[in-house]
């Protein structure tokens, strides 16, 4: 073996972004660098080195994740995790990820967090799916409330400057409230908020930002222009849609259908749950074009984590964790234990249901979870049950 595996430096950084984005046939120019080192945290990076030479990169984040409650819960957010293609196939992933994941462990987060490029990768490291989401999209025509919400003087649009003093505390609110988002840093919004071209929605422009009054929930949305022979037909893709109520988030998409000179309305990482289509005068008219994977969790400390988030229901439930062992559910709390088990589970697939975005039920079907007691997978249904369900929009 000619590599190692060590804790990056501070002076390392550039080289290590390099590496990464070269894992992604990308190579990035001195703006994007100085951006992700605003974004990574040095003491918790990685690097795998061969000779002089860094070849590979995978870090952490000291994010909270949002669970039922609901409640944060310090996680671990892997992120900028790659392998050079010159050395791929050599088992330098595996070794990054476990030094990533141990680090975790020492600081004591229950959880870690990710998103993945390829979806076969993380399921052998503890990962499943917890957050799915969709792609939406409307003709702005076929797009009518059955009640509509005044906008008239509710709404404001931003300057750009504005941004990074308002948008950050209302998300913040949000986040807090939303199972299955992460905070995010400073260094985040820094990254997000400089609006580099190369991260924007294919065919997306300038950002716009909108805000509800008294800071209850923004927009942000770009502008696909399309003149077909004269004849706007401009996509107007949402980014951000984020609300403190019902009433808000409906008035925000009420902004977003009467924007001028659009033909479609496109949302990107909308909640399976979301209300939108039962808003509508015509629900058919709402197309669901994507279905994806977007936030993968692993629990690291089964206790904590299951101790962490509440329950719908006071079922007691033994689970056998493989590799882990055998964990009591009782009174909200979680402990370990030695009595016979109810439900036979695998890391990852605990992961996926953590946050109730699949159902036990679903997941038995699937021949992920085995029913050792007769109607366990009910109870646990009705136990880890959660409204709203779990959403992310958040990438890292």
């Amino acid at each position: 073996m000619g590599w190692t595996i060590r804790p990056a430096t501070d002076d390392e950084i550039p080289a290590l972004v390099r590496a990464d984005w070269a894992a992604f046939s990308g190579q990035p120019d001195d703006t994007q660098i100085a951006d992700s080192r605003a974004f990574l945290e040095v003491d918790r990076a990685f690097v795998a080195v061969d000779g002089d030479r860094i070849v590979g990169a995978g870090g952490g984040l000291s994010l909270e994740l949002t669970v039922p409650g609901p409640a944060t819960v310090p996680t671990a957010g892997v992120t900028y995790v790659g392998v050079m293609p010159t050395h791929r196939r050599q088992g330098i992933l595996t070794a990054l990820m476990a030094q990533v994941l141990d680090d975790a462990r020492r600081r004591g987060e229950p959880l870690a967090a990710l998103l993945a490029s390829e979806s076969t990768i993380y399921g052998r490291f503890g990962f499943g799916v917890a957050v799915t989401v969709s792609t939406v999209e409307i003709e702005r025509a076929h797009a009518r409330f059955r009640q509509p919400v005044d906008v008239s003087g509710r709404v404001r649009m931003l300057e750009p400057d504005e941004l990074a003093g308002v948008l950050p505390a209302i998300w913040d609110r949000y986040r807090r409230r939303q199972p299955g988002e992460v905070s995010r840093s400073k260094g985040w919004w820094t990254r997000r908020l400089r609006d580099d071209p190369l991260f924007r929605p294919a065919g997306g422009g300038p950002r716009f930002a909108v805000v509800w009054e008294d800071g209850e929930g923004y927009v942000t949305y770009r502008v696909a222009q399309l003149w077909d022979n004269g004849l706007p037909r401009h996509t107007l893709i949402v980014e951000d849609l984020v609300a403190t109520s019902p009433e808000v988030r409906a008035g925000l998409w009420q902004f977003c259908f009467g924007v001028d000179l659009v033909g479609t309305v496109r949302a990107l990482n909308q909640p399976l749950d979301d209300p939108l289509r039962w808003s509508l005068v015509d629900p058919r008219r709402l197309r669901t074009t994507a279905v994806n994977d977007l936030l993968w969790v692993n629990v690291l400390d089964v206790e904590a984590a299951l101790s962490a988030r509440t329950y719908a229901s006071e079922q007691s439930l033994v689970f056998d964790v493989a590799g882990a062992g055998r964990f009591r559910v009782a009174g909200g709390q979680c402990r370990r234990t030695d009595d016979l088990a109810d439900l036979g589970i695998e890391a990852a697939d605990l992961g996926a249901a953590y946050l109730g975005g699949v159902s036990f039920a679903t997941l038995a079907r699937a021949g992920r979870v085995a029913e050792v007691a007769a109607g366990a997978v009910a109870r646990a249904d009705a136990a880890f049950a959660t409204a709203p369900g779990p959403a992310s929009c958040t990438g890292f």
